[in-house]
């Protein structure tokens, strides 16, 4: 059973003027038990992963297919070619996290996230053939980046 550890942060800054009160900020956060992930605890949440696929992945439509299954899920964000013969991006999905018990939460858009990152790393399009795939970690927000998704050119 994971378990989360809410802490509030207190951020401190000195003024210029030494006549001035610092000023505080109090920021709510939630880690999880592995420590891995900080998450805001305002009600909107959202995660952004980027992805940077190899092999042959350019002139076989692949942004275009990353961009379709990106909408299917309910992602935002974008993808591009490089210059090492790559295709990199970026996506971003909501988080909403429902509590079962008194003491556990379940996160939805994990399952959607790890679907895309299956189809990234081993489906494609018909006529890629993929031998890498690297992800970043998880970044969590209060807001959003993307309004939809989009293939830069």
């Amino acid at each position: 059973m994971a378990t989360a550890i809410v802490f509030a942060l207190v951020v401190a800054s000195s003024s210029s003027s030494a006549t001035k009160d610092p000023s505080i900020v109090v920021v709510d956060v939630v880690v999880d038990s592995r420590g891995d992930n900080i998450i805001p605890t305002s009600d909107e949440k959202f995660a952004s992963i980027k992805f940077e696929i190899s092999g042959k992945v350019q002139g076989v439509y692949f942004r275009q297919h990353t961009k379709d299954k990106a909408d299917e899920l309910g992602f935002r964000g974008w993808c591009r070619n490089t210059s090492r013969k790559t295709v990199e991006g970026e996506y971003e999905y909501d988080i909403s996290r429902e509590q079962t018990s008194s003491s556990s939460f379940n996160e939805r858009g994990v399952e959607e996230s790890q679907t895309f990152r299956h189809w990234l790393c081993n489906v494609g399009s018909p006529k890629s053939r993929i031998d890498g795939c690297t992800f970043s970690d998880r970044v969590v927000s209060s807001s959003r980046k993307f309004e939809d998704f989009r293939v830069v050119k």
